[in-house]
């Protein structure tokens, strides 16, 4: 029996880039949540990365400031916040220093990386 394809069925295929996935936004989310691992020589892999915004709603729940605090820096004061944050979006999110930098406030990708290794190093000695 031939059954002709709809539109949408037509659409889908012959986009160049299918999604890696197809299901509601429930599934999706849960699929994100459960198998997530950011591997550099599988580009898929960023569609299950966390965006920028969800990590940094999460760091200013879990820290009880407001977003704006994110992208505050005095010298010689350390905002935890923030440093959680950047190191978040760069380990899971596998975002260039650029976009993490832009994000932040921070002019040199060389501070968004202080950050990250500063921030590494705090969770190792937190380990241990």
């Amino acid at each position: 029996m031939y059954c002709e394809d709809s539109d949408q069925i037509t659409d889908f295929y012959s986009t160049k880039k299918l999604a890696s996935f197809v299901g509601s936004q429930d599934f999706i989310n849960w699929v994100k949540a459960t198998y997530h691992q950011l591997h550099k020589e599988i580009p898929q892999t960023r569609q299950l990365a966390p965006t920028i915004s969800q990590i940094k709603e999460l760091v200013c729940q879990c820290y009880e400031v407001e977003e704006q605090g994110l992208a505050q820096s005095k010298r010689g004061w350390t905002n935890e916040p923030r440093n959680v944050a950047v190191y978040l979006a760069r380990k899971k999110c596998g975002l260039r220093l650029e976009e993490i930098g832009s994000e932040f406030e921070l002019e040199n990708c060389s501070s968004v990386s202080s950050i990250v290794t500063r921030t590494e190093k705090n969770f190792r000695k937190i380990k241990s």
